[in-house]
């Protein structure tokens, strides 16, 4: 094998003549040769590996020029490329990475001769799903023979009859086939063979939805040519899989697309000016849908579906559209399955309904955890002045979100805050005994509001009750140094009492980290009180 693929002095001359390489490069790659030359006498496999490596990133330098006399020396490499492979793969055929690499090539270099063999070869040793896919798509695509491209798909459908993917692949090109070649097949018609295809599919993979669903897509595109196959799927699909909230999905976008399955499970197609009858079908069949299918994600597909019809600006019968999205909610609410986020969408279409008021009412029975539907019966009452029902509303809602409950907290400040009452500190006091959570965010809120409304010995009287209580907040800390920060004379004697509890409750190390934060980031004036702290002398 000795002097196989790189003795060619033309080809170092050609390499010169490229003038890409320096005339050190050149010598490293002729040395390199050698190197591997030697190792591939002996038949080591990763030199091989190696060696086909170093050639190809060489062929694809010197196919970035367009100059003409790089033309043969490109060939020369490519072609050594190819030996390299051949005689790698007459040693080593079970080693598959080695097939693709190639293959790979093959496809880059265009050697469009060779790969029709390459693909035969490697398929007859090497049986895996995806190479029968690869080889039928370059059959299909590069070589335009469509019988080839057939016949690796049944071949390996053959040795995967489970394959979807496979399934899908041959579905696609049966259906086409008749546009690519003016050859007479058969006597079977495109969408005979198709119907053989799910038969099989239906014997070998009897529950995979998605797999009919993407076949019956298929056959939609060929409109009144695949009536038989498209009524068949649909008739399997809403038979097999009457649970699948999926298949229930696309059957409904399907009547909207003018795909009807009429009662007599019989296959019409709609047009397109008939927009209300696609409409009306696909309500029908969503509603069939929650019928079978009665859960609150199928409601949910449902009504998304409709809202996105309302949105649509192609549908001129808005009316329609509306009154079959509301028509929907209450069907929803009825069978206790509409989401929170539907009954926050229906809740603001009812406007002022006389049903209103009860629905908020069922919406926080039926998800009493969702704060929003809490936030809009608390406005219902609002908008009516009808402070009882607000103040009973607030009281439920906080009894059930508990830690969850601090958006109605501050709604409940701010709606006493708007009044002008005198509940505020009521209201503060209240939140400080409610949940460790909602106390930790309304103590500093507090504090800010007692030294707005009252004074700042007040604050630090009610600092010394609460800074003692666990659990512990180092936020009540923070908050009462702002706060010393903003008067004209800081009270020391205080700053010392903040800086001992804060040291003894989070350890010194933390709060002299926040202390130094403060005096490098902080505000400007603040930063003489923080200074203060850091140099304290707590005893």
């Amino acid at each position: 094998m000795e002097g196989m693929f790189f003795r060619d002095r033309n080809e170092e001359r050609l390499l010169e003549n490229t003038e890409l390489f320096t005339v050190e490069e050149i010598r490293n790659i002729v040395t390199s040769r050698k190197n591997f030359e030697y190792k591939i006498s002996k038949n080591e496999k990763t030199a091989y590996i190696s060696c086909i490596e170093q050639e190809i990133k060489l062929f694809n330098r010197i196919r970035s020029l367009t100059h003409k006399r790089n033309v043969e020396l490109h060939k020369q490499i490519g072609i050594r490329i190819v030996k390299l492979h051949t005689v790698a793969l007459s040693y080593y055929k079970e080693d598959l990475k080695l097939w693709l690499s190639y293959i790979k090539f093959c496809i880059q270099a265009e050697f469009d001769t060779l790969l029709s063999d390459a693909f035969s070869q490697m398929l007859s040793l090497h049986t895996d799903k995806h190479l029968w896919l690869l080889a039928a798509k370059w059959e299909m695509n590069e070589s335009r023979n469509v019988e080839k491209a057939l016949s690796y798909l049944y071949r390996g459908l053959y040795h995967h009859p489970k394959a979807s993917s496979i399934y899908i692949e041959l579905f696609k090109l049966e259906l086409n086939v008749d546009k690519l070649t003016s050859k007479k097949r058969s006597d079977e018609s495109s969408e005979m063979k198709a119907l053989k295809i799910c038969a099989i599919a239906q014997k070998e993979l009897p529950g995979d939805a998605d797999l009919y669903i993407t076949l019956l897509k298929l056959a939609s595109e060929y409109n009144k040519a695949t009536c038989k196959l498209q009524n068949d799927l649909a008739l399997y699909l809403k038979k097999t899989f009457v649970q699948n909230e999926d298949v229930w999905y696309h059957l409904a976008k399907r009547e909207l697309s003018g795909h009807h399955l009429n009662d007599n499970n019989t296959y019409e197609y709609i047009a397109a000016s008939a927009s209300e009858v696609r409409v009306m079908n696909l309500i029908r069949t969503f509603q069939a849908a929650v019928a079978q299918v009665p859960t609150e994600s199928m409601w949910a597909t449902y009504l998304n579906t409709m809202m996105d019809l309302c949105e649509d600006k192609q549908y001129s019968s808005v009316d329609l559209l509306t009154d079959a999205f509301m028509g929907a909610c209450q069907a929803a609410h009825t069978a206790d399955l509409m989401s929170e986020e539907h009954y926050m969408i229906w809740l603001e279409r009812l406007q002022d309904e006389p049903t209103l008021l009860h629905i908020l009412q069922e919406a926080t029975r039926r998800h009493p955890t969702y704060f929003q539907l809490w936030v809009a019966r608390v406005r219902y009452h609002m908008a009516r002045a009808e402070e009882l029902q607000v103040e009973h509303v607030f009281d439920e809602a906080i009894d059930i979100l508990k830690d969850q409950s601090i958006q109605i907290w501050r709604l409940k400040i701010q709606y006493y805050q708007l009044k002008g009452s005198g509940k505020i500190e009521a209201v503060y006091r209240a939140g400080l005994h409610s949940t460790a959570t909602v106390k930790q965010y309304l103590t500093p809120q507090f504090l800010d509001w007692l030294v707005l409304f009252k004074t700042i010995e007040s604050v630090r009287k009610e600092y010394e009750c609460l800074a003692i209580e666990e659990p512990w907040s180092m936020e009540i800390h923070k908050k009462m140094v702002e706060l010393e920060a903003m008067c004209p004379e800081p009270s020391v004697e205080h700053l010392q009492l903040v800086s001992k509890l804060a040291r003894e409750q989070f350890g010194e190390q933390t709060w002299m980290n926040y202390v130094q934060d403060e005096i490098n980031c902080g505000l400007n004036w603040h930063k003489e009180v923080y200074v203060k702290l850091r140099n304290m002398d707590v005893k």
